[in-house]
């Protein structure tokens, strides 16, 4: 199940290579193993894929697992433990208001959840690709929109939303990207008005929540490799166990510590922060969600 050499992306390339290190990748593999396993994957997956990576055909791994892959995480992580995870640490820190900005909104879980609460009275959901899901939505106070960066401005300019949500975005940026699209944003919004962002990304200085035991042994890897073993979870969990294809992989991570100093520099103010740790979803990555307001 190895395809070509010819071709291959550099996104692909940066796994490859960061499997080089077995310390790394002795535990990447092993919470895979575990993750996978607690979410109901056949073991016969489990071992195919841990064995062909990081050369995986992922066309010829999805035709083999496609109908086990859509049952567990397009329909099974989504509606049960996607669904708890943002209920418990996203929407409660969502201040009520008229308008929010679901910005990179993937299939929508977000903002429906957030309409559900009933303290917004309209969600805009914006990406750069469109999914079916969107077309399963009837409330006409949801919408969904195809937003790339070059008209992300004038989307602003024409919504004026009270907030903005970003779960899982800015780590599929580049770094000056980041600070491009929060800058927009920061000028688009009203004083006071609040951006929370969910994230792949640890903490120096906080406590985790949950999963200490593992962040001890993730913080015993140097910076690098623990941004390595951050991109090849979040790499396998987009390429292999989804085959999102379009969902760009430049592995855009920062430190909650980072998070804050981007933000500062933009003009931001940091009013909530919580290093999640590790809790147990598709790819044990550590987590950070934080509110930051104008």
């Amino acid at each position: 199940m190895k395809p070509t050499r010819e071709n291959i992306p550099e996104d692909q390339k940066f796994v490859e290579n960061a499997l080089k290190n077995e310390g790394l990748k002795n535990f990447v593999y092993k919470n895979f193993q575990k993750s996978l396993s607690e979410l109901g994957c056949e073991q016969e997956l489990i071992e195919d894929f841990l064995k062909n990576l990081p050369e995986l055909d992922l066309h010829a791994f999805w035709e083999i697992y496609q109908e086990q892959l859509q049952a567990v995480f397009n329909v099974q992580y989504r509606d049960d433990v996607e669904t708890s995870y943002f209920k418990e640490h996203v929407v409660p820190v969502v201040q009520p208001c008229e308008k929010v900005a679901d910005i990179g909104c993937g299939t929508g879980v977000l903002s429906k959840l957030l309409l559900e609460t009933d303290n917004f009275e309209e969600i805009v959901g914006i990406e750069i690709n469109s999914y079916p899901e969107w077309n399963t939505f009837t409330d006409k106070r949801i919408r969904f929109e195809v937003i790339d960066e070059e008209g992300f401005e004038n989307f602003l300019q024409r919504e004026l939303p009270d907030a903005a949500v970003l779960a899982w975005v800015l780590h599929h940026m580049e770094y000056d990207q980041q600070v491009r699209y929060m800058g927009r944003l920061y000028t688009a919004l009203k004083p006071g008005a609040q951006v929370v962002i969910l994230e792949d990304g640890y903490s120096t200085t906080l406590a985790p929540q949950y999963g200490k035991n593992l962040h001890d042994t993730f913080m015993k890897f140097s910076p690098e490799e623990r941004n390595a073993i951050t991109g090849i979870n979040d790499w396998c969990a987009n390429r292999v166990l989804r085959l999102r294809e379009k969902v760009p992989c430049p592995f855009g991570y920062r430190t909650v510590e980072d998070w804050e100093k981007m933000f500062g520099e933009i003009g931001y103010r940091n009013v909530y922060k919580k290093y999640i740790g590790f809790p147990n979803r598709d790819v044990l990555n550590p987590q950070c969600v934080m509110v930051f307001e104008k």
